[in-house]
């Protein structure tokens, strides 16, 4: 269920995290955001499309209500790659408006077998769109959670992949976001998502 993965979200949050429902969906093109977004909504509020061109061009905005009567806002942003690229900038920086006066925290997502390139990338654009402060109130997503794995394929902790094979620049955002992060597995069924969130927390 929905609720489930709020729990998962909070776990990784600092106390005041029952407060949490602006959220603000970052980070580099085709990482998973919108997928991640329709998880978090519990219904299909983003459209996904994995291919070459990043989908979301425009930011788009999807509400939930959980069973306590709670109101979540989620925005899903377009991909950047390039804090030049003024058209995108602008729809990233209209997310301070949907959730206006700010999100309350904002999701960076990533994929494990890209943090040398693209989300790289997508870190340092960030920055320069929003400042390092950013950081103080993101929590980090890295989805393909089967992709995280020993030599032996067996899966491994989240913490223990970025300390040991995560680069310089991820480790140091992971430090700069209070350790915040979570691992799922973003690339299956909606249903099998949450059925596994619920399996493991």
């Amino acid at each position: 269920m929905i609720l489930s993965f709020w729990r998962l979200i909070m776990r990784a949050c600092y106390p005041s995290a029952f407060r949490i429902n602006k959220i603000a969906l970052v980070g580099a093109r085709r990482s998973g955001k919108s997928s991640l977004g329709n998880t978090l909504l519990g219904w299909n509020a983003f459209q996904p499309i994995f291919g070459i061109e990043s989908v979301s061009k425009l930011c788009a905005v999807g509400l939930t209500k959980l069973p306590s009567g709670k109101t979540i806002n989620v925005v899903d942003t377009p991909g950047i790659t390039n804090s030049k690229d003024q058209a995108v900038v602008n729809e990233i920086k209209k997310s301070i408006v949907y959730l206006n006066p700010g999100p309350h925290a904002f999701l960076l997502v990533m994929q494990p077998d890209r943090s040398l390139q693209e989300d790289i990338k997508a870190l340092k654009e960030l920055k320069n769109v929003f400042g390092d402060s950013f950081l103080q109130i993101t929590i980090m997503i890295m989805v393909c959670r089967n992709q995280i794995c020993h030599e032996n394929s067996s899966l491994m902790d989240i913490h223990e992949f970025i300390a040991n094979s995560a680069c310089k620049e991820i480790i140091e955002a992971y430090n700069l976001c209070g350790k915040r992060i979570i691992a799922v597995d973003n690339r299956r069924r909606t249903s099998s998502r949450r059925k596994s969130i619920e399996n493991k927390y």
